[in-house]
């Protein structure tokens, strides 16, 4: 079988030598024979013998490499291995020397390319298409002796691990055409064989730079733009003839698996080989070579795999989102973009800006492949909050491409944030993240939310859009590093392998200004209500967007859609509020400008708004906000009903297009404190400010998106947070607990309301006693509970965080 992978340029890069019968280890070996650790002997019949001193080096490693690999678990392979009779019962294996520029060369040495130092060879196959007991043997090329020491040893512990490590059949036999998949036999030879190098040398024992023969090899550094089962001969990367050595550069799939969910040896796969795919098993060849046949199998090992548990559809682009961090975070020499240009043939490249808040991308992609993109975002000053949104569908025109199994195949994962999110005390970096996670989990992978609309001619689209975390500028130019991976729900590798691929970048942007006062530094902004909004979808939900009812502070969103709303095309209202930084009279500030029609896409221009105070009512009469919660929410409906004059102002839209929703808005208005009995305003305040937000298309209620509780959301929801279609919880599933630590155990607002426990039960209490008032006929009687749960959500942010 195949071998070490070495640069070309020292001629001794790796082929994989088409013979299998090693990949097979022994199931009805007897105790003795698993448990004897045969001698090693080096033997030249081609080629002049090192010196007594290197061949025993040679002979001792083989013979480290094999106990280590026993003492793993794998059974004996000696019944495989080609053996002479030693002194007294033991057997030896006989490792060849060969020198294919020998006359007398053997024609194992010969048949090996160039640029391979070593292979396992058979010397016959019978007639029944398996080979025979007793005929595998490993060759080394002479000049691969010219290696560091750490290169030979990994050059035998890696054909070691081929005769150790692949049951093919259940019966433990090999067939002599070569079905399995290079991907999984040489991608786990590599990755087995480093791990026994450091096991030998230590764990900084051979660190090779990335220049060096070995490093793609090493470090697993295949560029994963190209789909994980790629075949094809002609196939060429970067001046390689064949596809072949990216079977070796898989390595990085197998080290992930055996650190994140095992203990990091290749212990974990002598179980995956124990079982072969159902297709293999009847001896049919044909089936056995299929694409789908290990596909299939590798999804199946890790759904059984106690210790992953989840589907290859998440694992993979888990693992592609973590492999992007690799460098530096766990090799701190590495650079990252000589990395990622070498491990997914470089990334896309997007600059945001509050000019340029919108950006499409588009390219082929192949399912069991993935796409790093750096998403740089220009011009946002310090202190301010901002959001970027992402956005993929199909690139093609017509039926023939709105397909939402590709839309559905779509997963992107966060492998870098410039600065930290709102929730989080640490810049997000995917491989750190794991690294003070709990085994198997961390929070790489955004939530996805799968979409169907309509466009204005009619025509059926899918979306796929996922959430994001607020972010604050640090006022240079942070960026985010995303991996879109493509893999499909259901595990198989489609025939028509590629498909053009939109990936739309946004950067949502709201300011707000009041006259005498600093520019509120995280203000938040919703159209019509949020009957659109936010953007992207809550995944699975059934219709997009927050509940109205969660849009305002005082929870009374609803009760205005349906005075304000009836319409159904474009959007007739804007919601500004200051943001949580920034309390006005004890509330947040919040501004509904209500238009007199509504702005259907294309319009522009300027427009009369109605300004209504949904927050920052400021004391009333007696000099003081009221502490109850429903006191609160009627003084709020006073200022709705016209008891406290709102104000007046214009919105003046200068873009409304599928890609961008961009408007500029300025007016007066007046607070409940400024207002006298005869609603007169002795004191108006003047505001301004615009609100940016990126797909433009989803703030027409004729194009609405309505999430989809498509196969893929499905699957991510379950896995993720053990949560299923009816919305209970799944036993034994779900996120990690929260860590151990004593937590808060209340806080209290401005406003004198009463305490929030911040408790993973009073959480759950409370989020359920609002989730009821949403669905009940007459919401305004539960407004106080749903109030209460805005503000615990609010303040106990961290602590909620934590909980299940």
């Amino acid at each position: 079988m195949g071998v070490l992978a070495l640069l070309r340029r020292m001629g001794c890069a790796i082929r994989l030598v088409a013979v299998a019968a090693v990949l097979t280890t022994v199931l009805n070996a007897t105790p003795a024979q698993a448990a004897a650790s045969p001698e090693f002997r080096i033997v030249c019949p081609t080629a002049a013998c090192p010196e007594a001193e290197r061949r025993q080096m040679l002979e001792g490693y083989a013979r480290e490499a094999w106990e280590r690999l026993l003492a793993l678990g794998y059974p004996s392979p000696i019944r495989k291995m080609r053996t002479v009779q030693g002194a007294g019962a033991a057997p030896v294996i006989e490792i060849e020397f060969c020198d294919p520029a020998a006359a007398e060369a053997s024609a194992g040495c010969q048949g090996m390319s160039e640029q391979a130092l070593a292979h396992v060879a058979n010397a016959r196959c019978e007639a029944d298409g398996r080979y025979p007991d007793g005929e595998a043997v490993i060759r080394i090329r002479s000049n691969a002796l010219g290696m560091p020491p750490p290169v030979v040893y990994y050059v035998l512990a890696h054909e070691l691990f081929h005769a150790f490590s692949l049951r093919g059949m259940p019966a433990g036999e090999r067939f002599c055409s070569d079905e399995v998949p290079a991907w999984l036999s040489e991608g786990a030879a590599v990755f087995a064989g480093f791990w026994l190098v450091e096991q030998h040398f230590g764990p900084n024992g051979y660190v090779p730079d990335l220049e060096s023969a070995t490093a793609r090899s090493y470090y697993g550094l295949r560029p994963y733009n190209v789909a994980l089962p790629v075949r094809a001969a002609a196939y060429r990367f970067r001046g390689e003839p064949t596809q072949s050595l990216l079977a070796y550069y898989t390595a990085s799939l197998w080290r992930f698996l055996a650190e994140r969910y095992h203990d990091g040896s290749p212990r974990f796969l002598s179980d995956y080989f124990r079982s072969a795919p159902a297709a293999c098993a009847s001896g049919g060849v044909s089936d056995c070579l299929s694409d789908t046949t290990w596909i299939e199998w590798l999804d199946a090992r890790l759904k059984a795999d106690a210790r992953v548990k989840q589907p290859l559809y998440l694992v993979y682009p888990d693992f592609l989102t973590e492999f992007a961090t690799w460098a530096p975070s766990r090799f701190p020499k590495r650079g990252q973009p000589p990395w990622l240009k070498t491990g997914f043939d470089g990334c896309l490249q997007v600059n945001l800006s509050e000019a340029t808040s919108y950006v499409e991308v588009s390219y082929e992609a192949a399912m069991y492949a993935g796409r790093c993109a750096r998403v740089r975002v220009e011009g946002v000053p310090a202190g301010r909050e901002y959001f970027v949104d992402v956005l993929a569908e199909e690139a093609g025109q017509g039926d023939a491409f709105q397909d939402m199994a590709w839309v559905d195949a779509a997963v992107i994962g966060v492998a870098h944030y410039g600065v930290p999110t709102a929730d989080e005390e640490h810049v997000q970096d995917c491989f750190a993240s794991r690294q003070r996670a709990a085994v198997g989990k961390t929070g790489c992978l955004l939530k996805p939310g799968t979409a169907e609309t309509r466009d204005r001619a009619g025509g059926k689209r899918y979306v796929r859009t996922f959430l994001v975390a607020p972010q604050t500028s640090d006022g240079a130019s942070p960026e985010n590093l995303y991996v879109v991976s493509h893999a499909p729900p259901h595990a198989e590798y489609p025939r028509n392998r590629t498909r053009p691929v939109k990936i739309a970048f946004g950067l949502r942007v709201t300011k707000l200004k009041l006259a005498g006062r600093p520019e509120s530094r995280q203000p938040r902004g919703h159209v019509d209500q949020g009957r659109t909004e936010p953007l992207p979808m809550r995944m699975g939900a059934a219709t997009s967007g927050a509940s109205p009812i969660e849009t305002l502070p005082f929870m009374v969103g609803g009760l205005m859609q349906t005075a304000f709303e009836k319409h159904e095309a474009g959007f007739a209202s804007l919601t500004v509020s200051e943001g949580p930084d920034v309390a006005h009279g004890g509330e947040p500030l919040e501004l509904m400008l209500q238009l007199e029609r509504p702005v259907l896409p294309g319009q522009t221009g300027r427009f009369p708004v109605q300004v209504i105070v949904t927050g920052g009512m400021g004391p009333g009469d007696d000099g003081a906000m009221p502490a109850d919660p429903a006191a609160a929410a009627a003084r709020a409906l006073q200022a709705f009903s016209g008891m406290a004059v709102g104000g007046k102002g214009s919105v003046e839209v200068l873009q409304f297009d599928d890609r961008l929703l961009s408007v500029r808005f300025e007016g007066e208005f007046c607070t409940g404190g400024n207002t006298t009995r005869d609603r007169r305003c002795t004191a108006p305040q003047a505001f301004s400010g615009n609100l940016v937000r990126p797909f433009g298309w989803a703030y027409d209620l004729a194009q609405r998106p309505v999430a989809i509780d498509s196969e893929g959301t499905r699957l991510f929801r379950e896995m993720r947070f053990g949560v299923a279609a009816d919305g209970a919880q799944r036993p034994g599933s779900g996120p990690v607990a929260a860590p151990a630590g004593p937590l808060p155990t209340s806080t209290t607002d401005a406003a004198g309301a009463a305490p929030c426990e911040c408790t993973c039960a009073e959480q759950s209490r409370l989020k359920a006693a609002h989730e009821a008032v949403t669905r009940s006929a007459r919401p305004l009687e539960g407004l106080a509970t749903s109030m209460a749960w805005a503000r615990c959500k609010s303040q106990c942010r961290k602590t909620y965080r934590a909980c299940p």
